[in-house]
């Protein structure tokens, strides 16, 4: 990209005079620059542009004034490092014809999960992750993403998943529905009735853009994920086990989920378990149970329930649901 086209781009100010006029890729880790390239200084120290100087930039982007002794070195001054970004984003986006569409945190889940040929990615949540991301994209491709402020900066033709209305929906327990609306029925899926709207505008929003889905080896999401388990607190498969527990990811998700326990579940057979650095303002008079570590909730073996909705990734339980008993059999 030429300096000038780039200056212009970001609002900037060029506060050198360069011998050059274009560069060549763009990083925001220093280590990561070759000659030619433009070094973008986001929350980056004095040090760390010497560095990519000293590695070969030819250009550099931050808020600071000219400082360097390198009078070749085309030095960009923005009032916003992030505003910046965002403008080479929304150039880059349009440049390449780069598609978004906007979900919720469950709808994405759903998209990701469902779709066969994997055309729809998923774009990091930290900014300087997904900056990076559409910036090595290739022409045409389609993103989700959940900030509904930064996917209309990108691109205003942003599409979104709308939840289609007048659906029908029959529960077969918690975790198993039957949905329906004028076009579609599902039978008996591995989806909680809770998530059938979010469900089925996936389904709409796939086939009005043609790609292909299949339920075949769809399983259920990350999202009010159930582990069966055995009272010992060993895994299950799917419906086997005595009691379950029940893992969410998303905090904003949780209180949703509490009050839909509420709904079908007795309040003396359902756990809350929440991070001690997490506070709710409402668990339903269920009794809560709050853990520094995954392993600390191994005393769940020895508490009455049936349902333990579990704030945390299941990942990180594993170790413990899988874990062989280290006691002997005793003949008496």
């Amino acid at each position: 990209m030429r300096i000038d086209n780039l200056v212009r781009i970001v609002e900037g100010e060029l506060q050198s005079s360069p011998l050059i006029d274009a560069f060549e890729a763009i990083h925001f880790e220093c280590q990561k620059i070759n000659r030619g390239d433009l070094f973008i200084a986001y929350e980056a120290s004095e040090e760390a542009i010497v560095t990519a100087i000293e590695r070969g930039a030819y250009a550099i982007l931050t808020t600071d004034s000219f400082s360097s002794n390198d009078t070749e070195i085309a030095w960009i001054k923005v009032a916003s490092i992030t505003h910046a970004i965002i403008q080479i984003l929304r150039f880059t986006c349009t440049q390449k014809s780069l598609n978004f569409v906007l979900t919720s945190t469950v709808q994405g889940a759903f998209l990701l999960a469902l779709q066969n040929e994997k055309k729809i990615k998923k774009l990091p949540i930290k900014f300087i992750e997904l900056a990076k991301e559409l910036i090595k994209a290739k022409p045409n491709s389609l993103f989700c993403l959940h900030d509904e402020i930064l996917a209309f900066q990108l691109s205003p033709s942003t599409q979104r998943i709308e939840k289609p209305y007048h659906i029908h929906t029959l529960s077969k327990g918690l975790f198993i529905s039957t949905l329906s609306n004028e076009t579609h029925f599902f039978h008996e899926i591995k989806i909680p009735s809770l998530f059938a709207s979010d469900f089925l505008g996936v389904i709409e929003y796939l086939e009005a853009q043609h790609i292909t889905y299949s339920l075949d080896s769809f399983s259920s999401i990350a999202h009010f994920y159930p582990q069966f388990i055995t009272s010992h607190l060993r895994k299950k498969e799917f419906g086997m086990g005595e009691k379950v527990l029940i893992f969410e990811t998303d905090s904003a998700l949780i209180e949703l989920e509490i009050a839909y326990l509420a709904e079908r579940t007795k309040r003396d057979e359902t756990l809350i378990c929440i991070p001690k650095e997490i506070a709710l303002p409402c668990v339903y008079s269920f009794k809560t149970v709050h853990f520094s570590s995954a392993f600390e909730l191994e005393t769940l073996c020895h508490t009455p329930f049936k349902y333990a909705l579990i704030l945390g990734d299941r990942e990180l339980f594993d170790d413990f649901l899988t874990r062989d008993f280290s006691t002997q059999p005793s003949l008496f």
